[in-house]
């Protein structure tokens, strides 16, 4: 008779209609970590005419066919319009709820949340597809299934890379092919690179058991950065490719740039970290040698530059946006490079007087680094009690950033790893949800996500390959770089502006004129919409997501 009352009472909410009203983390949640949904009423922005005031409760959690229990929500900041989001939210904290299995909240009038699971394993079918995404960004390799779907297979991509030309027709042909691609564009960029191959070498050390399938990729990387080593030490900056759909028709000639101070201090980097790594001694050797090389030559030409893509400098149309480092950026890197050489026992020289005088940090891989040299510093200290303080509470989403800006979502994965290094799991954990569909959108920020959960993931990305053109949609798991409340259209809009797609605002709101985490919109439109300023993927963004969390799940591991 009770299961007969069960199933009466519960029939009703399993036709509910699943709204973003109620949102949760799509995939779900690790059985020891917290969890907290968010109610949402939109005030200000484009959903603004949806309001309804989130009700204190009842709320029911189902799990299968099994009412599990009853929650009440209680207000964030006292009902008070979030100038983040535009909402008035609350929380139903169900952290006490550890039993795996899939679940939804129900309100009992016909609305519901989307689905997710309470796994220790939840998250490693995600990371598996994050770090497959590195297979579709390889340049010069075959891409067959199974490591890609069917429709994406694509022979070997810019073999003129073996017979790359300098940008300005001074100095030799090299071959420069394989590597990977930069973000939705196809170059490859040694300063930017640095960055993503550290992290990865990095996370890969501390959890090889869950990223086996990434050993390839940064093997395929490695070999990439020694080909843009000269034989004096110095590291090529950039490799100009061409981006087109699908990668294997590219046709025009490769072009790439000079030898740099930054680029070099960046190989040095990378080099070091790969030689601390390595298991094999004669790799460590190698590694070693030439990340000492790369130093010594950056060293000694401190002030070689090289700027892409700059009219001025006569390299316009060379690779987009800027590869070169700033000052501050520069004497960072150099010191990044210094301390992994000194993590393997050689000393060399930097200018620690200078770095100190440039504290306190201004941002976390900045704090990295004063930590590695100071952990105990005043400056430490004062930028870890200034993130707390400014963070502390201050998002109902429960992911705190100041603002919403180009690569919002890779600032999320790093504030998650930060915070998770700071031993604070839980707030560390907020960030990974905000990414998975807890925030203003109910977005999951990875591509087509459904088969592993995410009743609502980003459809579109803006990338060479998958290009609105192509008519092809994204492969799984790239995250996209995210709400970017600096959306801008060109200065010829509304006007006629080329190409055949228009540019009126009320055309493209949101992301215009949004509130920061409302400031993106589902879309992979080339110029003048200029897509990719909230959905294009990187490199960067995503090696960002795979060290956070797959630190993450290791975290809350110990708990169990």
């Amino acid at each position: 008779m009770r299961i007969i009352y069960c199933l009466a009472l519960l029939w009703p909410m399993m036709g509910a209609a699943k709204t973003t009203w109620l949102v949760v983390d799509q995939f779900g949640y690790l059985p020891k970590a917290p969890k907290v949904a968010v109610l949402r009423t939109p005030v200000v922005g484009f959903d603004a005419q949806d309001r309804r005031l989130p009700l204190k409760g009842p709320y029911r959690l189902v799990r299968g066919d099994e009412l599990v229990g009853v929650f009440q929500a209680k207000a964030f900041q006292n009902a008070q319009v979030d100038p983040g989001s535009g909402d008035i939210t609350s929380h139903i904290d169900f952290t006490s709820v550890e039993k795996p299995g899939t679940y939804f909240f129900t309100d009992g009038h016909g609305r519901r949340s989307m689905s997710f699971q309470i796994d220790s394993h939840v998250y490693h079918p995600v990371l598996a597809k994050a770090v497959a995404t590195f297979v579709y960004q390889r340049s010069g390799m075959d891409k067959a299934p199974p490591l890609v779907e069917p429709r994406y297979a694509d022979g070997p991509s810019h073999l003129m890379e073996r017979q790359c030309l300098p940008y300005d027709g001074k100095g030799k042909v090299r071959d420069l092919s394989g590597g990977h691609y930069d973000a939705g564009d196809f170059n490859k960029y040694t300063n930017f690179a640095a960055k993503v191959w550290v992290l990865l070498l990095r996370a890969y050390g501390k959890h090889e058991d869950l990223l086996l399938d990434l050993k390839k990729d940064l093997d395929y990387a490695l070999e990439f950065f020694e080909k843009m080593q000269t034989k004096k030490g110095g590291m090529l900056s950039i490799v100009a490719a061409e981006t087109t759909s699908p990668p294997s028709a590219a046709q025009r000639p490769c072009r790439y740039g000079p030898v740099s101070s930054s680029a070099s201090y960046s190989g040095a980097w990378v080099f070091a970290e790969a030689a601390f790594l390595a298991k094999d001694p004669k790799d460590r050797q190698r590694y070693l040698k030439r990340a000492e090389l790369a130093y010594r030559f950056a060293s000694e030409h401190p002030s070689v530059r090289f700027y892409n893509n700059d009219k001025e400098h006569g390299t316009e149309g060379l690779g987009y946006g800027q590869q070169e480092l700033s000052e501050r950026e520069l004497l960072m890197r150099q010191v990044a490079a210094a301390l992994s050489l000194k993590a393997l026992r050689v000393s060399v020289p930097f200018d620690q007087k200078a770095f100190f005088a440039m504290m306190p940090p201004q941002n976390l891989e900045e704090r990295q680094l004063l930590g590695q040299l100071s952990e105990g510093s005043k400056e430490a200290k004062a930028f870890d009690q200034r993130v707390r303080d400014r963070f502390l509470d201050s998002d109902p989403y429960l992911a705190s950033l100041e603002g919403s800006y180009w690569g919002s979502n890779q600032l999320r994965a790093a504030y998650g790893a930060y915070f998770l290094e700071q031993g604070l799991k839980k707030r560390a954990a907020g960030y990974l949800h905000s990414l998975h569909g807890v925030n203003p959108l109910g977005l999951v920020y990875l591509s087509r996500m459904e088969a592993w959960g995410a009743e609502r993931s980003v459809k579109h990305i803006f990338h060479g390959w998958f290009s609105k053109e192509s008519g092809l949609p994204p492969p799984p798991g790239f995250l996209v770089g995210g709400p970017n409340q600096t959306f801008r259209l060109p200065a010829c809009c509304p006007a006629a502006c080329g190409g055949e797609l228009g540019c009126q605002k009320a055309d493209l709101t949101p992301p215009l004129g949004q509130p920061p985490l409302k400031s993106y919109l589902d879309f992979h439109n080339p110029y003048p919409q200029n897509s990719w300023q909230v959905s294009e993927p990187s490199t960067f963004y995503q090696a960002h997501y795979i060290a956070f969390l797959a630190s993450l799940i290791e975290a809350f591991k110990t708990e169990e």
